[in-house]
């Protein structure tokens, strides 16, 4: 990437899908150690569960196709990320 800029001066440089979410999925684990979250039953929320909601909402807001759609991906994954 450092090297776009130099070598192909006229491109727009993209970034691929794949490591960003090989960026995202390991911070999320991290951040998603949380403890004593509960679901509207009441019963606990694991963190493996919050993980992997969390990276569903974040590939919905990646794929988007409209401008809409990433809009109201971006509002869904903010309240899922709320806790």
């Amino acid at each position: 990437m450092n090297d776009v800029d130099t070598v192909f001066p006229e491109a727009t440089a993209l970034l691929c899908e794949y490591h960003i979410e090989r960026n995202v999925r390991p911070k999320c684990k991290i951040d998603c150690k949380v403890k004593d979250l509960k679901g509207k039953d009441g019963k606990d929320i694991k963190p493996n569960s919050m993980v992997k909601t969390i990276m569903r909402a974040w590939e919905d807001i990646v794929d988007s196709d409209t401008e809409k759609s990433y809009v109201d991906n971006c509002n869904r994954f903010k309240v899922v990320c709320e806790k």
